[in-house]
């Protein structure tokens, strides 16, 4: 399954065969740990579910079905808190633990479950408590697994107390972890020498953060640079070693870039830049003569921007010279089209006659490692779907950047004349200034004497943030607008359609009473809100009202004595954040604005995946916010997840505070037993 390609993955899982999980149990599990290794936390956590299930009344502890529905259990777990849940899987943890299953995978998962809890600690003290638990817990499985010789199982668990112990300032108790576990690392790396086996990632860079712990950085430099050379394109792997590293740099007195040289993590590139002139244009601004001089300068970039992933669109002229010298520069490419690739090329490739642009926008799509459509074209005037492709883009890349730790390099081919309709290159390029993305400048039309290929730096715009989260922008005959994007909320409570008739009656007083509060206190930045029963849907003006609400929403109702209105005591509601182009009616029925489209029904059917208790927003409203410099707030990836009622797959984010992140401190337990992660 290693080598597979994700779609190729997700593919087997939805063709499977209903009685796979009890004909097949390893395959489950199996194919569980491989979509958690893509990073893919909700599909993983569906299908080690569905084995949970299937097994839970069949398996017999000490056989072999038994072993796996213990594995299963543990990675579902893994599953749960990558995705954000960690209150349930800290339950089924400790569930495990009761059952007497208390090894190495099950005390290493708990203790990154008690890291991830204590990133969202509301307190220092609550965020110290809960880095100590995690600090016993993996001490306990250390000594447990040296003793039990398993020497995977203890120096991944020794590794993570060692760093535990010196973010909690016990630098003795640090060093002496760490020197035992470079005795055992050594050992192991020896043994596999030995037996001729190829050197292993997660074990070189053990040592390195053994090394830099005790305060050997020469050493720690040399073996981070050997681990480096063995992850290959794995960087996010590697930008999270890098992470730690830099702290414990930090926790040491030193400079937190210290070892940086010791990590190659290539870049981000972003692209913007003029389709080929059709045939007769009046006033050239790319004419197809100058076809190959331009890609000499592009091709001149890559060769000064070692860039590792490169985001554009696929218009025929410079969009594909782009994409085509990325792939032979060795970058990874994601093509962002405003819809179909059918109607993208009727639109923007499919414009010079007898031309090979067709079939060289075919290959980059091929060759593309991810293919994004984000909208459905429509009769009229199309410019707010570009307008939303190149905020989408811009947003996606600097995502990318944030998962890496890296940095994000600009280019663009164009004219200089500012004054161009939305969507366009001009657009972009002005988007990119407001929010202070330097970019390199490709003229056209291109002449003997004009200027090369320069480097223009980002004007930074006080308001920018401000505005431009703004989703003002729309077209229409006032009977029905089309907005560039809104973003939305859906939320419900969980157990609802279970509440007794007194329940329903309380329900009715209260809940609404506390949802009224929020949306009052934020009625500057809505634009319709409705309510149904437990349902709730609301479109804001701009991102930043969105995320506010959403999660005044969430807390408030953590917050709230339900018990008290003799409701259920953990009543808590399911809430979803989405955004994109969609269109404003007036409703006759209801005498007042409403909103539909696309992006709303999809809006409507996140919401009930959406694990109760947490907000989860589409990679659409995470790229958005992103691009838009929405503050306070973070968004970790929690996979991919099939929607109801057949309407795709679609990667969704876990929202959480500013600084919420898992990767800020050591490492979580790998999918995949026996390794160190």
């Amino acid at each position: 399954m290693s080598d597979m390609p994700l779609k190729d993955l997700i593919d087997t899982w939805q063709r499977r065969d209903p009685d796979l999980c009890i004909q097949n149990p390893e395959h489950i599990l199996e194919l569980g740990q491989e979509l958690l290794k893509r990073g893919e936390a909700l599909l993983a956590y569906d299908v080690l579910s569905e084995g949970v299930e299937a097994l839970r009344n069949r398996a017999v502890p000490g056989t072999t079905v038994g072993t796996v529905l213990v594995r299963l259990r543990q990675q579902q777990a893994l599953a749960l808190s990558r995705a954000g849940d960690t209150a349930k899987a800290r339950t089924i943890l400790q569930q495990l633990l009761e059952d007497g299953y208390d090894d190495g995978e099950t005390m290493g998962i708990l203790g990154g479950v008690l890291k991830r809890i204590a990133f969202a600690a509301g307190s220092d003290e609550e965020r110290e408590a809960a880095f100590s638990q995690s600090f016993q817990v993996y001490r306990t499985a250390f000594e447990q697994a040296r003793h039990a010789q398993r020497v995977d199982d203890a120096y991944y668990n020794g590794i993570n107390a060692s760093a535990l112990a010196l973010f909690l300032g016990q630098q003795e108790t640090s060093r002496t972890l760490a020197d035992t576990v470079l005795s055992l690392c050594r050992t192991v790396a020896k043994q596999r020498a030995t037996e001729e086996q190829e050197p292993d990632y997660w074990l070189t860079a053990t040592v390195a953060e053994a090394e830099l712990l005790l305060g050997n950085f020469g050493s720690a430099a040399e073996n981070y640079r050997a681990a480096t050379k063995l992850a290959g394109r794995n960087f996010s792997d590697l930008s999270s070693t890098r992470r730690q590293a830099r702290r414990i740099l930090e926790s040491l007195g030193q400079p937190r870039d210290r070892l940086d040289a010791s990590f190659v993590i290539p870049g981000i590139a972003i692209f913007t830049g003029h389709m080929i002139d059709r045939p007769g244009r009046s006033k050239p601004r790319f004419p197809a003569e100058q076809e190959a001089a331009v890609r000499k300068e592009i091709a001149a970039w890559f060769e000064e921007h070692p860039v590792g992933f490169a985001f554009a669109s696929a218009a025929c002229g410079s969009d594909i010279l782009f994409l085509e010298e990325a792939r032979k520069h060795g970058a990874e490419t994601a093509v962002i089209l405003p819809f179909t690739p059918a109607e993208f090329r009727e639109e923007s490739v499919d414009l010079v006659p007898d031309s090979d642009w067709p079939a060289r926008f075919e290959r980059v799509l091929t060759d593309a490692a991810r293919v994004v459509v984000l909208g459905q074209r429509t009769p009229g005037d199309n410019g707010p779907l570009f307008e939303f492709t190149n905020l989408y883009l811009f947003g996606e890349a600097r995502i990318k950047a944030a998962q890496l730790d890296t940095d994000i390099e600009a280019l663009a081919v164009w004219d200089r004349i500012p004054d161009a309709p939305p969507g366009g290159t001009a657009s972009a390029v002005h988007f990119w200034q407001r929010h202070g993305q330097s970019f390199t400048h490709i003229p056209v039309p291109r002449t003997d004497t004009g200027p090369p290929a320069q480097v223009v730096s980002g004007v930074p715009d006080a308001v920018a943030s401000a505005h431009l989260a703004e989703a003002v922008s729309a077209t229409g005959d006032g009977n029905c607008i089309r907005h560039t994007y809104l973003p939305m909320l859906f939320a419900d409570v969980k157990g609802y359609s279970k509440l007794s008739e007194h329940q329903l009656v309380q329900f009715a007083k209260h809940f609404p009473a506390l949802v009224a509060v929020i949306t009052d206190r934020h009625a500057d930045g809505l634009l319709t809100k409705r309510t149904a029963g437990d349902g709730l849907f609301l479109v804001f003006r701009n991102l930043t009202t969105a995320l506010t609400v959403a999660v005044e929403l969430r807390d408030g109702i953590a917050a709230t004595d339900w018990a008290r209105h003799d409701l259920p005591p953990g009543l808590s509601a399911r809430i979803s954040l989405d955004a994109g182009p969609c269109f404003s009616f007036q409703d006759p029925v209801i005498g007042r604005t409403d909103f539909c489209g696309d992006y709303v029904n999809r809006a409507a059917r996140i919401e009930p995946i959406t694990p109760p208790g947490h907000i989860y927003a589409s990679e659409t409203f995470a790229a958005l916010a992103r691009a838009a410099d929405v503050p306070d707030v973070t968004f970790e990836y929690a996979g991919q997840i099939a929607l109801p009622k057949n309407y795709g797959i679609i990667p969704l984010y876990h929202v959480g505070k500013t600084g919420s992140t898992s990767s800020t401190y050591g490492r979580e337990r790998p999918a995949t037993s026996g390794s160190c992660a």
